[in-house]
């Protein structure tokens, strides 16, 4: 029989680190495994940094198992998931590679739509404001607003972009009634993180970048790390109902996630 989930509920895994950190990598493993056991499944995977070409290469076997599109602007990102909704199976994965760019992508087709600017432009624009406004208040003997260049975000209508991307974020999470893997980058966390971000991730010094309500689409996230030598280590920062990750070398993703700590089966 092949690798499988012996239950009927299917993973939404996030995975996030640094760079280099074996996060593409983790599915790479589990695909690599269903193949190799005889499984049908396929996977689907969304590429916004033009990564999965190369990884391939390590992979050829599984050419015929992973359907890929580049998504390099958040027209790409609508048609990917809209193409590949009706064909998901609870079998099936699908991939996001890298989350973070997803948020940015949506970012800048607004600022793109309202603005008929290129995004390099707008804040080019917004430094401009900023610098000048910036200028005024020293001559006038003002202290500078501690918000600063933040102050110019007021030109972004959050509300808007924030549906935008709920919109896809949960055809992704929810609708696709599959297993759904997804990547994003690690950065610090630092003083100027809101309460809610420092008493998630304080602990681990690590959070995901991208929207911050991204976490709470996945039923596991997991800190991806390379400490050198070409050993990888993971942890777990929030899980349902499995034992965790701490610091745990990773050498297949397949066997020490799904099947140690998820369950999942050989035979």
């Amino acid at each position: 029989m092949p690798f499988h989930n012996p239950t009927s509920v299917g993973e939404r895994i996030l995975v996030y680190g640094k760079d280099k950190s074996g996060k593409s990598k983790g599915w790479m493993d589990i695909a690599d495994l269903l193949y190799k056991t005889g499984s049908d499944s396929r996977f689907y995977v969304g590429d916004t940094d033009d990564a999965v070409d190369r990884m391939m290469l390590e992979y050829p076997h599984l050419e015929q198992m992973v359907d890929f599109d580049m998504m390099f602007d958040w027209n790409d990102h609508t048609k990917f998931v809209d193409r590949v909704l009706p064909l998901l199976r609870p079998q099936d994965w699908l991939i996001i590679d890298m989350l973070d760019t997803s948020w940015d992508a949506v970012q800048d087709h607004f600022i793109q739509e309202i603005f008929n600017v290129d995004v390099s432009d707008y804040f080019i624009e917004m430094r401009k404001q900023f610098e000048t406004a910036r200028e005024e208040a020293r001559k006038a003997g003002k202290k500078q607003d501690r918000g600063g260049f933040r102050a110019f975000e007021g030109w972004m209508d959050w509300p808007v972009i924030k549906k935008l991307y709920k919109q896809w974020i949960v055809k992704v999470a929810f609708r696709s009634r599959c297993n759904v893997y997804c990547t994003a980058k690690g950065d610090a966390v630092n003083r100027e993180d809101d309460a809610e971000i420092k008493n998630q991730y304080q602990a681990y010094g690590l959070k995901p970048v991208g929207n911050k309500s991204n976490p709470h689409y996945f039923h596991s996230i997991i800190i991806a790390s390379n400490e050198g030598h070409d050993r990888y280590t993971m942890t777990t920062v929030g899980d349902r109902g499995r034992d965790r990750l701490d610091h745990d070398e990773i050498t297949n993703f397949a066997v020490d996630y799904l099947v140690n700590k998820a369950g999942w089966r050989l035979m």
